[in-house]
């Protein structure tokens, strides 16, 4: 496993699981943005956090960069994760393949995955945050607060990851990869 290490050593099996996760789901999705064919299931998780039902050959063109980019950083690097309080150099930390993020001691596989793709999409795959328009709220239904744009969702890591984790219940993934609601 390309993790190098975690530091501070708490919730290391919940960041362990959560990369595995990342590796399959994003595998998984790289598979099926490829065929740019969905089904109506699929075209819902779009518009919930990419704010489109109908994508584009340019949005699903940015999310198949972003997502085999994330995959290539996390797959081909040995990575530290650094727990603590967010506020990364990117530059920095894509320098030494460094993943930052912070987990509550009661985290769960589901919420480290998350956290994994949405800063490994910062890392490698060159997306943004756009503050609270940007980040999805907890029952996943949409986002904290309202005012993000469709543009800035294709860019937005936390679209990135939240797609992906509702992408792995459909897909029936979550169950296998112990990330399951």
């Amino acid at each position: 496993m390309p993790i190098e290490s975690v530091q501070p050593k708490r919730n290391v099996e919940e960041i362990k699981a959560g990369y595995t996760a990342a590796v399959a789901i994003i595998r998984s999705i790289i598979s099926k943005l490829g065929t740019e064919q969905f089904s109506t299931e699929e075209l819902a998780i779009f518009q919930t956090f990419f704010l489109t039902s109908n994508p584009s050959k340019d949005l699903i063109g940015r999310m198949k960069v972003v997502f085999q980019d994330t995959y290539d950083g996390i797959t081909g690097n040995n990575i530290i994760v650094l727990q603590g309080k967010v506020a990364p150099n990117t530059k920095r930390l894509a320098k030494n393949n460094t993943i930052e993020f912070s987990l509550q001691t009661s985290a769960t596989n589901r919420m480290a995955a998350h956290y994994f793709i949405h800063e490994a999409t910062h890392l490698y795959g060159d997306t943004a945050d756009h503050s609270y328009r940007g980040y999805v709220n907890a029952d996943r239904t949409g986002f904290q607060d309202t005012g993000l744009k469709a543009e800035e969702a294709k860019n937005n890591a936390d679209s990135y990851a939240a797609f992906a984790i509702a992408w792995s219940d459909l897909a029936g993934l979550s169950s296998g990869l112990n990330i399951a609601k």
